[in-house]
């Protein structure tokens, strides 16, 4: 078979970067309603109907559709959950990207909706309500933190004796940390918590608090 250099290059031309083995992607929005001269964060419940995850909080978003950008993900799912149009959703920009260890990567939008929360009109197929928290409210509040041993555990086909003939192969183990908000009757914790976090630490830092 022969390959010429337009074989070689053209994989990468377009190629958006993502970590490798990622086995899916979601697209989400951290959405700040602005209404009345409030600044407020909204967070959904997810449907008791859904198979994954169900009744626990979580902000806008989903899976990607196929040749679909991230964005467009984000504001797709966003629209669906929150009965809003794509020009409700002005998007101020992406914050960092999640990947977890089990081969999915997160790519959350900050977005700034001025409208009134309350009256949405959410898709119930997939969220059971949505609540809000107040930006000043959200500054003040502390996270417990949680940490959690990730240690590979090789399955009972691993080839040991390519790397290790008495299976003592010292694996490399790291730390992984979990947050949890108490607001209210509300725990926000898991993904949606450190995305939480990541954006009250960079406002925080902003404005020297």
């Amino acid at each position: 078979m022969k390959v010429d250099i337009t074989n070689v290059v053209a994989p990468f031309l377009d190629n958006r970067p993502k970590p490798l083995d990622t086995k899916k992607e979601f697209s989400i929005v951290v959405p700040i309603f602005v209404w009345e001269g409030k600044m407020s964060f909204l967070f959904q419940v997810r449907s008791m109907n859904l198979s994954r995850q169900p009744g626990q909080i979580c902000f806008p978003g989903g899976a990607l559709e196929l040749k679909e950008t991230i964005k467009e993900g984000a504001i797709r799912e966003t629209c669906e959950e929150l009965g809003l149009d794509k020009k409700d959703v002005k998007v101020v920009g992406q914050l960092d990207f999640l990947a977890s260890p089990y081969n999915t990567v997160l790519y959350p939008f900050l977005a700034l909706i001025y409208k009134n929360p309350q009256t949405l009109n959410i898709n119930k197929d997939e969220v059971s309500s949505v609540f809000t928290i107040e930006l000043n409210e959200a500054l003040r509040l502390t996270p417990q933190l949680s940490v959690m041993d990730v240690k590979p555990l090789p399955k009972n086909d691993f080839p040991y004796e390519l790397v290790d003939k008495n299976k003592n192969y010292n694996w490399s183990h790291g730390d992984y940390p979990i947050y949890f908000y108490q607001y209210q009757d509300k725990v926000i914790w898991g993904f949606t918590a450190r995305i939480f976090k990541d954006v009250l630490d960079k406002i925080k830092a902003e404005k020297n608090l």
